[in-house]
């Protein structure tokens, strides 16, 4: 029996504009130099709410792609930070989009951001990207937090889990928030004395919304009966199925868990 992971990828979208002064030289003639005063300005995309500011119910917990494109000419560094809040947990997912880099002209990055709520009233998060020329540090405020931590998860979309026959319970460890899809298949029955082919198991698959650390019990079942296979000298292959609770295949409680 297999389990394949697929990530999922919420989606959120929002507009502002956000500016940082710099000088460009232009023309030197006659010993005299020409400057342009200039400003760095990028758009943040919230999921099509036209705002910065993202909404979190008490304990609530959420995931938004934040777009951060370039509106410059030259190729600047960003930074995308959040405005000072407390009890709010905040952290970027994906180690391959960080919140801060650098962007060529015109040039777009995505970056898929967790946020959690771990008090008992709603709050509002609002996000921000300054800049800077590549030469210079990007310099936040001080009510600006970077979001600069240990990504949530380091999953890649489309990792793999295998599960094979062990005739006892075995686990599942959901590594990152997301969606799951699941692949099932029933054993066939036991190759013995009589030297005849047996069925070949059935498959199922579906996919389910699981929390970082939530565990799935799973049952692989076996061609010597293991998990409701018919019994005698060639019994027929055992059931293979997922349950939210543990216990015994036989279990009444962890039977009625099952949800494939």
């Amino acid at each position: 029996m297999y389990i394949g992971i697929l990530v999922l990828i919420t989606v959120i979208v929002s507009i502002t504009y956000f500016s940082y002064a710099f000088l460009t030289q232009t023309d030197v003639h006659n010993g005299k130099l020409n400057i342009v005063v200039g400003t760095l300005n990028y758009r943040l995309k919230i999921d099509d709410t036209e705002t910065s500011a993202i909404s979190l119910q008490a304990k609530e917990e959420k995931e938004v792609e934040v777009k951060v494109k370039s509106l410059n000419t030259v190729t600047s560094k960003y930074e995308l930070y959040y405005l000072s809040i407390t009890d709010v947990d905040i952290t970027y997912i994906d180690d391959l989009d960080l919140p801060t880099g650098t962007l060529a002209s015109n040039e777009e990055k995505t970056i898929i951001v967790y946020l959690y709520n771990d008090s008992n009233t709603s709050k509002t998060v609002t996000l921000g990207v300054k800049g800077s020329l590549i030469a210079n540090n990007v310099e936040l405020a001080s009510n600006m937090n970077s979001i600069l931590e240990e990504p949530e998860c380091n999953v890649q979309p489309g990792t793999v889990y295998n599960f094979n026959y062990a005739e006892n319970i075995q686990t599942f460890t959901a590594a990152c928030r997301g969606k799951y899809k699941i692949e099932l298949w029933g054993s066939s029955g036991y190759y013995a004395y009589y030297q005849v082919e047996p069925g070949l198991g059935g498959y199922t698959k579906g996919n389910i919304e699981l929390n970082k650390n939530e565990i799935l019990y799973i049952q692989t079942g076996g061609g010597t009966g293991y998990n409701g296979g018919g019994p005698g000298e060639a019994p027929g292959g055992g059931a293979t199925d997922i349950r939210l609770t543990g216990g015994s295949s036989s279990d009444f409680d962890s039977l009625k868990s099952r949800i494939m």
